[in-house]
């Protein structure tokens, strides 16, 4: 990863540290968010997914690099565990962090009505910016999008994500590429994508579900522990 170009926007998923595959069962080392930081260029934007209970964690590396806040994003899938005494996890969390003032955000491609119609006179606008909240499936095994990913996310989110947030011919970073839904998203928008996966399987998902790839494609199969 310290050899790579800078790039527009990084958006990854990377492992939770809550044993859901041989995979998941720690958090990266906090070394990923220096390289991060390092590789996103000024006024470029991260988003990073993870589990609520790390938000202390993911928070206080931000910080500690310097990386600005600007929201936290939630998933909402509606389907969960029943949990005995406590209630059903059915959400996810993305926080979307920038370096800088970001240079890119196109909330315009993705308003949303207004409840109030007399506000599109108001304001001028054709709709308000999107919510903080993100509606859609789990990719279960007989989901349409399933590609044999355990946490795999929905390309509709990841697609918003990356129009939002950068422009054609962008470059997009995933650092712990998984089965390739970033890049997959990042080639249908037409903006140039960089994977790093540190399993096989996963890469060869990937260059199957890129099979017709335009854009220049990157993948790196040895992206250790310590996130060098």
């Amino acid at each position: 990863m310290p050899e790579l170009e800078q790039v527009d926007l990084v958006l990854t998923d990377p492992p939770y540290g809550e044993n859901q595959a041989f995979w998941d069962k720690e958090k990266p080392n906090d070394i990923i968010w220096d390289l991060m930081k390092e590789k996103i260029l000024e006024g470029g934007c991260l988003y990073y997914w993870g589990f609520w209970g790390h938000a202390d964690w993911v928070l206080l590396n931000a910080k500690r690099v310097k990386f600005f806040p600007q929201a936290q994003l939630t998933w909402w899938f509606k389907t969960g565990r029943p949990e005995k005494k406590s209630y059903r996890e059915d959400t996810e969390s993305c926080w979307y962090f920038s370096k800088g003032e970001p240079l890119i955000f196109n909330p315009e491609r993705y308003l949303e009505p207004y409840e109030d119609e007399n506000n599109y006179k108001r304001y001028g606008r054709k709709g308000k910016h999107p919510g903080t909240v993100f509606i859609a499936s789990r990719i279960f095994h007989n989901h349409p999008e399933n590609v044999g990913h355990p946490t795999q996310k929905p390309l509709k989110i990841i697609k918003k994500l990356i129009d939002i947030s950068s422009d054609i011919n962008s470059t997009v970073l995933d650092p712990f590429m998984g089965s390739g839904t970033t890049l997959v998203a990042a080639k249908e928008l037409g903006r140039k994508a960089i994977g790093i996966e540190i399993e096989e399987k996963y890469c060869e998902i990937t260059v199957r579900r890129l099979a017709q790839e335009v854009l220049p494609f990157r993948s790196n199969q040895k992206f250790e522990k310590d996130g060098t």
